[in-house]
């Protein structure tokens, strides 16, 4: 578990960026107004719905017990990489879908 934390860490911090960036991007093409408004308010629900399950899994399954500080620390960064993930490749399906 330690080992994927590790490498998981160093890749999440990776995807957490890029998808950053691109929702910097997406949210220039966008604009302002209330479509787009809709577009990512849809966008971060879904993101804290889903980064709220890992977490309150990780705790529910005894994951943080289990493990060292450091590497909890750096499952939570997947957590959060993966929701991001997420969040972007929805924002790009809605972006197209309207």
């Amino acid at each position: 578990m330690e080992v994927f934390a590790e490498y998981g860490n160093a890749i999440g911090g990776l995807v957490v960026v890029i998808c950053l960036v691109a929702f910097l991007i997406s949210s220039k093409i966008l604009g302002t107004d209330e479509r787009a408004d809709a577009i990512f308010s849809r966008t971060y629900k879904l993101m804290f719905t889903i980064l709220a399950i890992l977490i309150l899994g990780s705790i529910f399954f005894g994951i943080g017990s289990s493990v060292s500080g450091k590497t909890y620390q750096n499952l939570i960064v997947i957590m959060f990489a993966i929701s991001f993930l997420i969040g972007n490749i929805y924002l790009l399906i809605l972006s197209k879908k309207y």
